[in-house]
């Protein structure tokens, strides 16, 4: 059975299965989310599958709750970007803040600090002075409680001083902007950075490292401090050719993806969907997202699969295949999960109810040549038991090979190592 692991960035109208929940309709963001997945999800119907120990089989439920704020949030960027509010508006509300008081607050001390370092002379000089001095008044006065690979949300940064890459690459990323700076936030294979825009030449800034600006003509120590703080290492090549510019709505998403890894390390596994969904709505191009929500949705349809709730597993793989029809675990492990629900009919002797369940899935699996065998096994059974509902009636398959038992089939991966290269 394949269980996924992916990176971590420093995850009520029902549509196949989906439901979305929120206090207010909101169905403008639900379609522009569902826009680039319209064509796989169009020709998809969720077929009712026969119940297990009496309980009726359904498609998932997750829910995606929006609270107020995001509704603002996610109306605000449909077009891709911030129009009606700043960057630290959006990612206070994204880290989870859900008062206006309090954002009120946080924006009102942060204006404060905005008011007096502009009286300084290094935020009045040249752009490089300038955002050199924001970078390093940013650290000095903000980023005071050290590195903390779990620090994504703002309000841990403005309470407390911790601080990880996404949140000190957001932070930075506002404070330029109100000195007239253009920066921009880079996302990499397991990290965050920004992107300083200077004179028609660009500058990528390590934002968790203090000193970067003063060790810019000293890459082998900028690597040296690069790795002490936040232990990730990478080279110029392979920053220039993986890494990814983010600003604005993107840049946000990369916080609901963070929650994301979170949750799904911790196996909650609805509220993991829930934030990788949201980080797509904010930014549909998010393939590390996208990946995630992917491998959610799997490993929860496993871990419902070994609890003995094969509708509920079928029933969310199902959905995968919806948004992604190629995506190789699915198909494992929608035939690992279906080996398990007909193993256990057949033991309490319920094998019309394990035909009806392997006709189902292979109308969803045409290809896959498992059930066609298991579908033999269990109709083989039948007729050595004297079941078969009618003797003028044959098995809508091939003729039955002799020593076939579909109980034997079964289609495993091995479970990858865990990744947990971080933003």
């Amino acid at each position: 059975m394949t269980t996924l692991s992916h990176s971590r960035l420093h995850s009520s109208c029902r549509i196949h299965g989906f439901s979305v929940r929120h206090s207010l309709t909101y169905g403008l963001v639900v379609g522009i989310w569902l826009a680039g997945w319209a064509t796989a999800w169009a020709g998809t119907v969720v077929e009712p599958l026969p119940a297990v120990s009496g309980q009726v089989a359904t498609s998932p439920v997750l829910p995606v709750t929006l609270s107020p704020l995001e509704q603002e949030l996610f109306a605000d960027t449909t077009d891709g970007r911030l129009d009606g509010h700043s960057l630290l508006w959006a990612a206070l509300v994204a880290g989870g803040v859900d008062d206006p008081a309090r954002i009120g607050r946080y924006e009102r001390r942060l204006n404060t600090l905005v008011e007096q370092w502009r009286g300084l002379p290094a935020c009045s000089g040249s752009a490089r002075q300038r955002a050199q001095a924001v970078f390093e008044l940013m650290h000095e006065e903000l980023l005071t409680g050290g590195y903390r690979i779990d620090a994504t949300n703002l309000p841990t940064v403005l309470d407390e001083g911790h601080f990880n890459c996404v949140s000190a690459s957001l932070l930075y990323c506002y404070l330029a902007g109100r000195f007239g700076l253009d920066v921009r936030g880079l996302e990499l294979p397991g990290h965050a950075m920004s992107r300083l825009y200077l004179d028609g030449a660009t500058i990528d800034v390590e934002s968790t490292c203090p000193r970067w600006f003063r060790l810019i003509g000293d890459p082998r120590r900028q690597a040296e401090l690069m790795e002490k703080t936040t232990g990730f290492r990478h080279d110029d090549r392979q920053r220039s050719a993986r890494c990814r510019e983010v600003s604005g709505a993107s840049l946000v998403a990369t916080v609901y993806y963070n929650r994301g890894v979170d949750l799904l390390g911790e196996k909650r596994f609805g509220p993991a969907v829930e934030a990788n969904v949201k980080a797509l709505w904010l930014d549909p191009s998010n393939a590390t997202a996208r990946g995630n929500l992917l491998a959610t949705l799997n490993n929860w349809a496993i871990r419902e699969g070994e609890a003995g709730a094969y509708n509920e597993a079928v029933g969310l793989l199902r959905t995968g295949l919806a948004l992604q029809s190629d995506f190789r675990p699915f198909h494992v492990n929608f035939v690992h999960v279906h080996r398990q629900w007909t193993e256990e009919l057949c033991r309490r002797g319920r094998y019309t109810q394990s035909c009806a369940v392997l006709l189902a899935a292979q109308r969803d699996l045409g290809d896959e040549p498992w059930f066609g065998r298991a579908l033999a096994g269990v109709y083989r059974r039948l007729s050595e038991e004297g079941k078969w509902p009618s003797t003028s009636e044959e098995p809508p398959i091939g003729p039955l090979h002799a020593g076939e038992h579909f109980i034997s089939d079964t289609i495993e991966t091995p479970e990858p190592g865990a990744r947990d290269d971080r933003l």
